[in-house]
């Protein structure tokens, strides 16, 4: 079970240049060691492409001197990654292994499922580690309702 007080989750654009994921694994890396000296062990991911598929790399590169912590994906359907690119499938279905916990919200796409698996992820956190830098994204959304909720947000669009 996890402890809401201990647990951040990640929301962030899917498409995101070359230069800004190099410089964005750097922001994530720092962001989420200074949780990590803070008490922190459970880190929540969406799955999706860009941001989520680099916050969730970096939990992972961080568990060999972290034993402690976990890695969560929260999957809005089932076949999330069966459109993508081999490589991006690739790289997704690495992650899933690797993490400690798959949460598969539902087994088909529906409309609604991508918000439902937000609100999940900002239910069950305390701190959300965002990138956005467009007002009219699912980020933005996301992180709205990470400070309706009460949630600390780290915006790293902002660092």
């Amino acid at each position: 079970m996890l402890n809401k007080n201990f647990t951040c989750c990640f929301t962030g654009h899917r498409k995101i240049s070359a230069a800004n994921q190099l410089l964005l694994r750097g922001k994530i890396k720092t962001a989420v060691l200074s949780l990590i000296e803070k008490g922190y062990t459970d880190f929540v991911a969406g799955g999706a492409l860009g941001f989520d598929t680099i916050a969730a790399e970096v939990v992972l590169s961080l568990k060999e001197d972290h034993p402690e912590i976990k890695l969560i994906i929260v999957a809005p359907y089932a076949d999330q990654a069966l459109e993508w690119e081999l490589n991006s499938q690739v790289t997704y279905h690495r992650i899933i292994e690797a993490a400690d916990q798959y949460i598969c919200l539902s087994q088909q796409y529906n409309a609604d499922c991508m918000k439902k698996r937000n609100r999940y992820m900002v239910e069950m956190s305390s701190v959300c580690i965002s990138y956005c830098t467009r007002p009219r994204s699912g980020a933005a959304q996301t992180i709205g309702l990470a400070r309706e909720n009460g949630l600390e947000i780290i915006e790293l669009s902002k660092q």
